[in-house]
């Protein structure tokens, strides 16, 4: 919170549950993810569904914004 400089602590909860659920189990052997989907999770840009050709020249936040953004409203829902 002090980082991104805001007060909405529920913003961060995905990634706190994406680090847990990612973290090696010493009782289940594995992570929680692995346990559940049977192979590991993948997190970051180069592992989503955005096309490589879009994120190669990306360099900040807000260019990934934008992708997602056009992304977004190119398709039919």
């Amino acid at each position: 919170m002090e980082t991104n400089n805001t007060t909405k602590w529920s913003e961060g909860l995905r990634f706190v549950q994406a680090i847990k659920n990612g973290a090696y189990h010493e009782g289940l052997k594995c992570s929680p993810y692995d346990a559940i989907f049977g192979v590991s999770m993948k997190l970051g840009i180069a592992n989503s569904v955005l096309s490589p050709n879009l994120t190669i020249n990306m360099t900040t936040e807000e260019d990934l914004e934008k992708v997602i953004n056009i992304n977004n409203e190119c398709r039919v829902i």
